[in-house]
């Protein structure tokens, strides 16, 4: 058994990547390969990003003047996996975003937000795309 366990854990060890270590308080992380999206000084929240059907990397966030004020649904698309990033687009005005992404299994893709109902009660809402998120489909409270 102790056998096993050893040879276990060579494995598992082998195939891990093993990265340099940092002095003690820096907490630089080096990311290479991608473009990192700095904030205009608006509040940005709730990211999410999902592969489109097309490939493309879609990212979602809301975007407002602080954490409650945040009345925008922003969507950006990347097409060469993160390097770089479309400007951002307001895909909804609503009321409280927390924006959510999935790829459905016929590729529409999903994005859910909360939304007040007409008579002002907070619920959940969501919009199917049919192009990829170019577009958005009507919006459908739960």
């Amino acid at each position: 058994m102790k056998a096993i366990s050893l040879l276990l854990i060579l494995c598992i060890s082998m195939s891990c990547s093993v990265l340099p270590a940092t002095p003690a308080g820096d907490s630089t992380i080096a990311i290479t390969g991608r473009q990192i999206i700095e904030s205009d000084g608006s509040y940005n929240g709730f990211p999410s990003i999902a592969k489109a059907a097309d490939g493309d990397w879609i990212l979602s966030y809301r975007k407002g003047s602080a954490h409650v004020k945040t009345p925008l649904v922003i969507l950006r698309r990347s097409r060469d996996s993160g390097k770089t990033w479309s400007p951002e687009v307001a895909y909804f005005d609503t009321s409280q975003p927390d924006p959510g992404l999935a790829l459905m299994p016929d590729g529409r893709l999903m994005i859910t937000f909360g939304k007040l109902d007409p008579d002002g009660t907070s619920g959940a809402a969501y919009s199917l795309s049919n192009d990829d998120g170019l577009t958005s489909g009507s919006v459908h409270i739960f």
